[in-house]
């Protein structure tokens, strides 16, 4: 089974409705595009490790935790330290609180 892209797919991915409030064209194509590519170059993605099971596995994918809790303790007690919001990320936190409370 292959790795869903949500930046490169041919067809969107349709996320399921009753799990998220979705606006469309919340950020121009212009604005999406560059704080793609932004993210893309800027951001120290990682890839962590899971343990399932009895094995300790590389996740499937590169993840990078920004917030405003010093850290994040995963579901195996994993704990990931937090990278400082960048301007760019805090801004669209603001303006998505502003939009949706």
């Amino acid at each position: 089974m292959s790795q869903l892209s949500l930046f490169d797919a041919e067809e969107f991915y349709e996320f399921p409705k009753d799990l998220l409030e979705y606006k469309e064209n919340f950020l121009s194509r212009e604005e999406a595009d560059l704080l793609k590519d932004y993210l893309l170059q800027n951001t120290p993605w990682e890839q962590r490790t899971q343990k399932m099971y009895d094995k300790t596995v590389l996740t499937p994918r590169l993840t990078a935790w920004y917030g405003d809790a010093q850290s994040y303790k995963s579901a195996d007690n994993n704990t990931t330290e937090r990278n400082e919001w960048t301007p760019e990320l805090y801004a669209l936190k603001e303006r998505i609180e502003k939009e949706f409370g």
